[in-house]
């Protein structure tokens, strides 16, 4: 065997035991999880359970998070035709959209991350196979995850440009 062929099969052996390894700690801790699912997987689902809440309460009147009188979060407070007022209408208007593409993208990633989870009684078996389907799903994870955080730095880039206008009133509940 020459020397190149014995140092790529001993690099393909070492990727293999790498990946091995890393799959028996992915089986073990989902077994051992008390949500059946990956510690990291548990808390990026917390935080866009958050980041969804937010943009749907930021989203257009009527949506599923708004206040009772069936409002969103952020009112224009004066017509537009104060000074700004066009341009804070705009920004509202472009805040509302963002805010829905960012609640379809967070309601994307969350059914990924549900179906990496093990249900009822943490088998074995079924560990490992969600071991490896997230192992399989990690990039799609980590590609929606960037995606929704440019969606959440643009909310707020549009929340800071909201707040320059004077005719802006946020309401918390």
């Amino acid at each position: 065997m020459d020397p190149f062929s014995a140092l790529s099969l001993a690099s393909n052996v070492v990727q293999f035991v790498d990946f091995g390894s890393k799959l028996v700690s992915r089986i073990l801790e989902i077994h051992h999880s008390a949500d059946g699912a990956l510690a990291a997987n548990v808390d990026l689902e917390t935080i866009i359970t958050d980041l969804r809440n937010i943009s749907e309460s930021l989203g257009p009147p009527g949506g599923p998070n708004t206040p009772e009188n069936g409002t969103s979060l952020v009112q224009l407070t004066d017509s537009c035709d104060a000074p700004g007022g066009l341009n804070a209408l705009k920004n509202k208007t472009s805040l509302e959209q963002l805010a829905d593409s960012c609640n379809a993208l967070a309601n994307e990633l969350l059914s990924v991350l549900e179906g990496l989870k093990v249900e009822g009684r943490r088998k074995k078996w079924g560990s490992v196979r969600k071991a490896l389907k997230s192992a399989w799903k990690e990039g799609e994870v980590k590609a929606l995850s960037a995606r929704l955080d440019m969606f959440r730095s643009q909310l707020t880039n549009r929340l800071v440009a909201l707040l320059r206008y004077s005719p802006l009133q946020i309401s918390v509940k």
